[in-house]
């Protein structure tokens, strides 16, 4: 897992652009930047990868954010292309 990220993106399918965590605790994928909704605890996207598409749903006691649920959005981070 790299240090500098929220979530290990190591095993993550390359759909998922953002990971972001609801009220509840748990983390869920994205492909396209989601909304955090206050009211309701959670972040909005049509664009929402369900688990058996490819998308990515981790359950509170597993994931590494701990924070403040609407600060718990990350982009999925660059990556360096080997040999360069």
């Amino acid at each position: 897992m790299n240090q500098s990220t929220i979530y290990d993106w190591e095993n993550i399918s390359q759909e998922i652009r953002y990971i972001a965590t609801d009220k509840s605790g748990r983390a869920y994928g994205y492909t396209n930047k989601p909304r955090a909704f206050k009211t309701y605890g959670k972040w909005t996207n049509a664009n929402f990868l369900p688990e058996e598409e490819g998308g990515v749903i981790i359950d509170k006691k597993d994931n590494p954010f701990q924070g403040i649920w609407y600060e718990s959005l990350e982009k999925r981070p660059s990556q360096k292309k080997k040999g360069k």
